[in-house]
């Protein structure tokens, strides 16, 4: 977490530890998925000192690549690049794990390039009776408008705050 708020995250006040709230829960979540092996971090290393790192909850045979942070003094050398590379070897030397989702939005700059298959994902909502049901109708558009409204919200977001919208 330390890494993460020391570069924009931090700037920005959008690292994990910029929130007690969010701070806890995630320390909490990790001690406690860790004990059970079902959370890691993994860190990029230069003279014994971490440069990237990333942090990956495990299911079973999958594992869901949560957070990553670099050391932004590194940042012409590319650390978070050359940690998902990295990464990426690690992940498929573990013969126990069948899949790693990069947990990354549809075309994301970094993550597309160096995973190019993608796993479709879907929302589905099923109506529990059928047919005529006003009350799943109403849930469904609200759902859609949720989506839409918080795709606006997030462009004119970034865009104010002068970032690059992904």
């Amino acid at each position: 977490m330390q890494l993460e708020a020391s570069g924009w995250k931090g700037d920005q006040r959008t690292a994990l530890i910029a929130k007690a709230s969010l701070a806890t829960f995630a320390r909490t979540m990790a001690r406690l998925l860790a004990h059970e092996r079902q959370f890691a971090i993994h860190a990029l290393k230069l003279n014994g000192k971490p440069i990237a790192m990333g942090s990956v909850l495990i299911s079973e045979d999958q594992a869901c690549f949560w957070k990553i942070a670099y050391d932004e003094d590194f940042a012409s050398y590319s650390p978070g690049i050359q940690f998902v590379l990295a990464f990426s070897k690690h992940q498929t030397a573990q013969a126990d794990i069948a899949l790693t989702d990069s947990c990354a939005i549809p075309n994301h700059p970094m993550i597309d390039r160096l995973w190019p298959e993608r796993q479709n994902m879907v929302d589905l909502m099923i109506a529990l009776t059928p047919r005529h049901n006003g009350a799943f109708n109403r849930a469904y558009a609200r759902a859609i408008m949720v989506h839409s409204m918080r795709e606006i919200a997030k462009k004119a977001y970034y865009r104010l705050m002068g970032r690059k919208v992904s």
